[in-house]
């Protein structure tokens, strides 16, 4: 328990840090808003020109379709009906006014608090500031990012409301195969196949011609080829894995192979042929923008169990809730997948596309942790049926990949002293950092009297700083939860992926073989974890550091890729292609939609790397606004101790915590009523390193003080 002291002077802290910003309210303005037409928003869309009804009383630029009510303001329609009127309309009774004022209210320390620090931050940024004031101005930027940079593209899908809510009662106290029934009374929300959103007004969102100018693969081939290896020396390669498995929980483009785009050569073929990109899959009778999500938008791990019923049911052993391991405790082979010469060897698992040793190290990993949970469920409720041990495991484990992510994985990657304290903060408030600072456990604050009063009886906003995100109400904040485009194109991060490894004996340290890349992938998978052994494979990558994330550091295996089907590809190429296909802007155009200034010069943009800036001067014919987002992210210089840019980290502070905050299971429903006790206690007395240690306790030497396990890298054993 927290000591009475310690937490009446921790709530003072809190509450007077909330409320000494209110005053200030009287000062904020407005921010500029930008309304365009309608016309302009999506090139050959097949929607006739209207014109805009501007909302003055609503979030900056918004804009609706009069004729129709399609809202693309950003604001939450009520379920299955048009979108209702604007909550920020003049209200019309007392009972509506004191309303109005009472939400108007609950915003002023935090409107206060940004309008603060866009004064600071015309002259010093976020990450120049010191740690208090900086997690302060974290805070300020999340506020502004929630209320401009949230835009949904729901309305645009003619079957966005296809469930009924009758069939959400199954999905109570558990996660829908498909996404389904995570807010039941929307329950086709963050489903498999709902379309992207956007972090930009859909008004701005304008696909290119592709490939576009200029040419991809010369952009390839003079601004990302690896001249020599660039280590990221703040992480070990488990974190290169570890995101690569995230991702494919998140996001997948679907892909229109009757629409393919023909990717130029810039001088040879790749392996011998020409490349081919297929389209995007656009969400069937989109009115719009409207790109679908292959995978549920939930932090849910479908990458382990799927996002459909038929590829659920294929994971599942059947018995006591399990997930289907061979008697090596491997993932069985998926016989469906073969190359082009017939081979096997990739693993049956919830998504297996683009699958190498690494995701197999992962997937096999967290497999194993969804079976040890489900025996731990049996054992203490020997009544409950399969599929409710495995509705529990399933829930459990699925937290605790998003509870590893926020404490461990992104403190490792974001090395930055008010991200080790805002990520802790995310899940556990700063309740939680203080108490774990003050030698208590970092859950026990929001168990104590006052975490539960806080939690109880105090406005959720406050609830969510003191006592983390975890466990407080459910927010959407005014439109639809998806994950976005932008999401997926600054978590393109392929240059972290070495071209080569060396193989290590995790119990001596013995050289055991270097192998590249390319032959670590596809129906090679299996022949490599049989080969070296999975204790030896995560000892192999937690000694060694994946690559930097920046220009002229982009892996040649991935420029030079042949996928299993026999069709290659040049990533480079592709991610260049991609993000001009979805309408992302170009770089400068990205940063200012998110109200970062904008690059004046190619040596500012490089930090003063001349030779760098020369290259990119004649690729973009002289013009800096050319540059494409994902060549701006590579290019621009990292906060000191970051693994990624700060314009990149704009579309992080927003999303990391929105997959918290809109998924109830990660909010509102994180609770022993729903986890239970046990499963509870399960998340949050795990770790990456306890995870691993459970199933592989071979590696305790090498994890011998290492607390978190994506950091630099591992004790060596054997004195090698």
């Amino acid at each position: 328990m927290i000591k009475p002291r310690f937490a009446h002077a921790a709530f003072a802290a809190f509450f007077a840090a909330q409320c000494a910003a209110a005053p200030i309210q009287s000062a904020v303005t407005a921010e500029e808003s930008a309304v365009g037409t309608l016309n302009a928003y999506w090139d050959g869309a097949g929607i006739p020109p209207q014109t805009p009804v501007v909302d003055a009383t609503g979030p900056a630029g918004s804009v609706e379709h009069a004729p129709n009510l399609i809202a693309v303001s950003g604001r939450t329609p009520a379920p299955h009906a048009v979108p209702a009127p604007s909550s920020d309309a003049p209200p019309q009774t007392l009972p509506e006014l004191l309303a109005y004022y009472a939400n108007k209210a609950k915003e002023l320390p935090a409107d206060a608090n940004s309008w603060i620090f866009r004064q600071v931050n015309r002259r010093w940024e976020w990450h120049k500031l010191p740690t208090v004031l900086a997690i302060l101005n974290l805070e300020a930027l999340r506020h502004d990012l929630r209320k401009h940079n949230l835009h949904g593209t729901h309305q645009l899908d003619p079957n966005h409301r296809r469930t009924d809510p009758a069939s959400c009662e199954r999905w109570r106290g558990a996660r829908s195969p498909n996404g389904t029934c995570n807010d039941p009374n929307n329950p086709d929300m963050g489903r498999a196949e709902a379309p992207f959103g956007q972090n930009n007004p859909i008004v701005a969102v304008k696909p290119e011609p592709v490939p576009g100018d200029p040419d991809p693969r010369e952009i390839s081939r003079r601004l990302m080829t690896r001249k020599e290896f660039k280590p990221a020396a703040i992480v070990n390669n488990l974190a290169m894995i570890w995101i690569q498995s995230q991702v494919n929980d998140w996001v997948r483009h679907g892909r229109n192979q009757k629409d393919q785009i023909a990717v130029p050569r810039a001088g040879q073929p790749i392996n011998g042929r020409d490349d081919v990109l297929d389209r995007v899959e656009r969400v069937p009778g989109a009115t719009g923008p409207a790109n679908a999500n292959k995978v549920t938008h939930w932090w849910d791990g479908s990458h382990l169990y799927g996002s459909s019923a038929e590829t659920q049911a294929k994971v599942r052993s059947g018995s006591g809730g399990r997930l289907t391991l061979d008697g090596s405790g491997l993932l069985p082979i998926d016989e469906s997948q073969r190359d082009t010469a017939g081979r096997t060897g990739i693993d049956q698992t919830g998504f297996n596309e683009n699958y190498w040793a690494g995701l197999s190290m992962m997937h096999t990993l967290f497999a194993r942790e969804h079976n040890a949970i489900a025996d731990m469920f049996k054992a203490k409720h020997p009544e409950w049926t399969d599929d409710e041990l495995f509705d529990k495991a399933r829930l459990v484990n699925a937290a605790l990949l998003a509870k590893i992510h926020t404490v461990e994985w992104t403190p490792a990657i974001l090395q930055h002293p008010a991200l080790q304290v805002g990520m802790k903060a995310n899940w556990w408030g700063l309740g939680g950092v203080i108490a774990e600072y003050a030698g208590y456990k970092p859950q026990d604050f929001k168990n104590s009297w006052l975490g539960r009063m806080i939690k109880n009886y105090m406005p959720d906003a406050l609830n969510d700083i003191v006592n983390g995100i975890p466990g407080g109400q459910t927010n959407h904040h005014g439109t639809d939860y998806s994950l976005t485009e932008q999401f997926d194109i600054v978590y393109r991060m392929h240059p972290l992926v070495p071209d080569s490894f060396e193989m290590h004996s995790a119990t001596d340290g013995r050289h055991l073989g270097s192998i590249e890349t390319k032959d670590m992938q596809g129906m090679d998978t299996r022949g490599v974890v049989n080969r070296f052994g999975m204790a030896n494979l995560f000892y192999s990558m937690g000694i060694s550091h994946p690559g930097a994330i920046t220009l002229r550091n982009f892996p040649k295996s991935l420029q030079n890729f042949m996928h299993f089907s026999g069709r290659g590809g040049d990533l480079a190429a592709a991610d260049i292609i991609r993000t001009r296909e979805l309408g992302v802007p170009r770089y400068n155009d990205f940063r200012a939609s998110l109200r970062m200034p904008r690059v004046a010069t190619f040596e500012e943009l490089t930090g003063g790397d001349k030779e760098l800036a020369a290259d990119m001067r004649d690729l973009y014919k002289g013009d800096v606004d050319k540059v494409d987002t994902i060549v701006g992210l590579f290019a621009e210089p990292p906060p000191q101790g970051f693994g990624f840019s700060d314009t990149a980290f704009r579309i992080f502070i927003l999303m990391a915590s929105r997959r918290l905050k809109s998924d109830r299971f990660l909010s509102v429903d994180y609770r022993p009523e729903i986890y239970t006790r046990e499963g509870i206690d399960w998340v949050e007395n795990n770790s990456m390193r306890s995870v691993l240690l459970r199933h592989h306790p071979e590696l305790s030497t090498s994890l011998q003080g290492i607390d978190n396990v994506f950091k630099n890298t591992w004790k060596k054993v054997g004195g090698r």
